[in-house]
C-alpha cells in the first residue's frame, strides 16, 4: 500500500510547492496547501520553501513542522512515550513542623504537619481520646495525605478534596467552624501552606524581624524583612517557616502622633499641610531641614513656553500644595513604618491631578523613603519636590553616566552668565548637597527622574511636566489635537540620605545603586542542593569600584565584566571569582583584547585610574 499511496510526510517540501503551483497556474483564486516538515526542519528549510513558492507564482504558502504543537490532529504511529512512574520519596530521618489543636464534633483533634527539605512530607492526626472508628479513619487519612505529599501532589489539591466534608456534629470555636475531622485537617493544611503568620530565619538559623503586609490594590499578602550582608553578586538563603501566632519583635521603629522614628531619624509630619516639619538625624544630632520647617514640598510651576515647550523650561508662578486631603498612619511594624499623604492640584478645564505619597522608615536603613503614586493631568505645568536644607554650599555634586560633576549654584553671587543659565540640569541616580565645611551632607536618590535644580539651600527634583507633545507650532500643524506629556498614572520612588562628611566618605554612589537595584527574591520550596546557603560568584574590591556589567561577549562564549572608579582615586582593582578562570584579558569598549591578565588563585588584579572605565574578558571554557 505504501508504494502506491504515500502520505504528506513522504513528499518533500519542494514537491509540495510544485503541486501547489501546478494548480495555482490555472486558478485565479489563491490555492491553499500545507507543506509538511519533519520535526528536525531548520529555518533555512522554511526559507527555501517561501522563496520557491514566490518564484513559482504561488499566492500564499502554509507550513507545519511535525510536533510543533503539543496537540495535533494526526500523529505518526510507532512512537513510544515515556511512562512516568509516581513513587513517594523516602521519609528523612529528621523533619520539622507544627502541631495545631482543633475542636471538632468528635473532640479535640491534634494535627501535626511536618516538612523536609523539599516541602511538606507528612500529616499526623490524633484524637484526644484514643480508639474507636473515628480515630482509625483519621489515622488512615493522615497516612494517605502523607503518601500523596511525598509523591508530589500539591497541598492545594488535597485541601480541595477534603475541605467542606460534613459530619452530623460540626464544631464552632474562635470564629472558625470545623465541619468534620477531614475538614479540620484540610483547614490546618491550608493554613500551613498559606499561613496567616510566618517566621524568617537567616542562613545561620537566626530568627530575624519580619512583617506581614496586608493585601492592597490587587497585590497579594507579602512578608518583608531586611536582608543584610548579602555576598556581592551572590545570594543568601532565608527560610520562611509557617507560625501559629504572630511574633512580636522589638525594634527601634515607631509611628505615633504623625512622627516616624527609627534608630537613625525622627521625621515629623504636619497633619494640616502634609509637609515634613523636621528630619532629625539622631546619630549625628543634627536637624536636616532649615528654619522654615518645611520639607517634601510639592510645587506646581506655570510652564507655558511660547514654542518648543518640550525642549525649553521657563518657569512662572508657583503653587505649593500645602493643604493635605488626608494624612494617615498606614503601617506600624518591626520592619517598616509608613505615613500616607494625599494632595490634589486643580486646574481649570482639566481633570484634577492627585498625588498619594508613602513616607517610610525602615529598620536599620539610614535613609527616608518616599513613594509617590500620581494621577497627572495638568496642562503647561511642571511639578517639583523641594527640600530646604540646614546647610550651605555653592557646589552641589550630580551623578552623570560613569562619573560625577560639580556645578555651581546658579543663584550664587559668584556665578557667571553661563552658570546662571543652568537653572535646570540633568543627573542620574543622585545629587548631593554637602556643606562647605565638608562635615555633613544630604543626598537625594531617585529611581526614574533626571531633572534637578539647586537654589541657595533648596534642592529640587522635577517629577512631571505637561508640555505640548508634539508641539503643533514647531511642526506647522496648528490643527493638531492637544496632546501633553506625562499624562496619566505614575509611580516614582526617591529617598533622602543625610550623611556625615562628603559624598565620597558616605559611599553615596554605592547607596544609590542599592536604592535603584533592590535585591531579587527567588522563592523555592525546600530542597537539597550542592551550593552553600550563602555564596558570592564575583567580588570586586575596593568599595570605590563598582561592577556595572556582566555579559556574554559578542564574538565568543567568554564573559565581559565592566567596572569603573567612582571617587576620583587611582586604585588597584581586585576581582575574585568563585571558580578558577582559564584566561583573562583587558579589553577596550569594543571587546578587542589589549593584553592578557595574570590570574592568581581565582583573583585578577588590575590598576584602574581615577574615574576610569575598565573592561575585562574572562574565559571559563576550560573549567572542570
Amino acid at each position: 500500500m505504501k508504494r502506491l499511496f504515500v502520505t504528506s510526510h513522504d513528499i518533500s517540501p519542494e514537491w509540495h510547492i510544485k503541486i501547489q503551483s501546478a494548480f495555482q497556474k490555472y486558478t485565479d483564486n489563491a490555492i491553499s496547501k500545507t507543506v509538511n516538515f519533519p520535526t528536525d526542519a531548520t529555518r533555512e528549510d522554511v526559507e527555501k520553501v517561501y522563496l520557491l513558492a514566490y518564484k513559482n507564482g504561488c499566492k500564499g504558502v502554509t507550513i507545519y513542522r511535525y510536533g510543533s504543537r503539543e496537540q495535533q490532529v494526526l500523529n505518526i504511529g510507532g512512537e513510544k512515550k515515556e511512562t512516568v512512574k509516581v513513587a513517594p520519596r523516602p521519609r528523612p530521618e529528621r523533619t520539622h513542623g507544627i502541631t495545631e489543636r482543633v475542636s471538632t464534633g468528635c473532640g479535640k483533634l491534634y494535627v501535626t504537619i511536618n516538612s523536609d527539605e523539599q516541602g511538606m512530607c507528612e500529616v499526623f492526626a490524633q484524637m484526644g481520646k484514643t480508639g474507636g472508628c473515628a480515630s482509625s479513619q483519621i489515622e488512615a487519612a493522615g497516612r494517605l495525605i502523607s503518601l500523596a505529599l511525598r509523591s508530589g501532589v500539591k497541598a492545594e489539591a488535597i485541601v480541595k478534596q477534603l475541605i467542606g466534608i460534613r459530619c452530623p456534629a460540626p464544631s464552632w470555636k474562635n470564629g472558625k467552624m470545623a465541619l468534620s475531622c477531614p475538614d479540620a485537617i484540610a483547614q490546618v493544611l491550608k493554613s500551613y501552606a498559606n499561613p496567616d503568620f510566618v517566621e524568617i530565619f537567616d542562613s545561620g538559623a537566626v530568627l530575624i524581624p519580619s512583617q506581614i503586609i496586608d493585601q492592597e490594590e490587587g497585590l497579594e499578602r507579602r512578608v518583608i524583612f531586611v536582608a543584610e550582608d548579602i555576598p556581592p553578586l551572590g545570594y543568601k538563603e532565608y527560610r520562611l517557616v509557617p507560625a501559629s501566632e504572630k511574633r512580636d519583635f522589638q525594634t527601634s521603629l515607631s509611628a505615633k502622633d504623625y512622627i516616624l522614628e527609627n534608630e537613625s531619624f525622627k521625621v515629623c509630619i504636619d497633619l494640616s499641610s502634609g509637609l515634613l516639619t523636621s528630619i532629625y538625624d539622631k546619630v549625628n544630632r543634627k536637624e536636616v531641614l532649615d528654619d522654615s520647617k518645611r520639607g517634601n514640598i510639592l510645587q506646581v510651576h506655570e510652564d507655558a513656553t511660547p514654542s518648543d515647550s518640550a525642549w525649553n523650561i521657563w518657569l512662572g508662578a508657583v503653587t505649593e500644595l500645602d493643604r493635605a486631603e488626608d494624612v494617615e498612619v498606614r503601617e506600624i511594624g518591626p520592619v517598616r513604618a509608613t505615613i500616607r499623604l494625599r494632595h490634589r492640584y486643580t486646574q481649570k478645564e482639566r481633570v484634577d491631578s492627585v498625588f498619594v505619597q508613602d513616607i517610610t522608615l525602615y529598620h536599620r536603613l539610614a535613609w527616608v523613603d518616599f513613594c509617590m503614586r500620581a494621577e497627572w493631568h495638568a496642562k503647561h505645568r511642571l511639578l517639583k519636590v523641594a527640600f530646604p536644607l540646614n546647610l550651605s554650599s555653592e557646589w552641589p555634586t550630580y551623578e552623570i553616566l560613569y562619573g560625577t560633576i560639580q556645578r555651581r549654584c546658579p543663584s550664587s553671587p559668584q556665578a557667571n552668565p553661563t552658570e546662571r543659565s543652568k537653572w535646570e540640569v540633568p543627573a542620574q541616580k543622585w545629587i548631593d548637597y554637602t556643606d562647605e565645611s565638608k562635615d555633613y551632607g544630604v543626598s537625594l536618590f531617585n529611581d526614574c527622574k533626571y531633572g534637578f535644580d539647586v537654589k541657595n539651600n533648596v534642592i529640587r527634583m522635577t517629577l512631571f511636566r505637561g508640555a505640548d507633545y508634539p508641539n503643533p507650532f514647531s511642526m506647522d500643524l496648528p490643527e493638531l489635537p492637544e496632546m501633553f506629556t506625562d499624562q496619566g498614572e505614575h509611580t516614582t520612588n526617591y529617598a533622602l540620605y543625610p550623611h556625615r562628611k562628603d559624598w565620597k566618605k558616605a559611599k553615596v554612589t554605592k547607596r544609590a545603586y542599592e536604592f535603584n537595584y533592590p535585591l531579587l527574591v527567588l522563592i523555592e520550596p525546600s530542597h537539597s542542593g550542592k551550593l552553600p546557603k550563602s555564596h558570592s560568584f564575583t567580588e570586586v574590591d575596593p568599595e570605590n569600584i563598582i561592577l556595572t556589567v556582566v555579559k556574554k561577549a559578542e564574538d565568543s562564549k567568554d564573559l565581559i565584566l565592566r567596572f569603573y572608579e567612582t571617587e576620583g582615586e587611582d586604585s588597584q582593582a581586585k576581582i575574585t571569582f568563585a571558580e578558577m578562570p582559564s584566561k583573562a584579558w583587558e579589553t577596550d569598549m569594543l571587546e578587542n583584547s589589549i593584553r592578557e591578565l595574570p590570574i592568581e588563585e581565582k583573583t585578577i588584579n588590575i590598576t584602574i585610574s581615577h574615574h576610569e572605565i575598565k573592561s575585562i574578558k574572562v574565559d571559563f571554557q576550560e573549567m572542570n
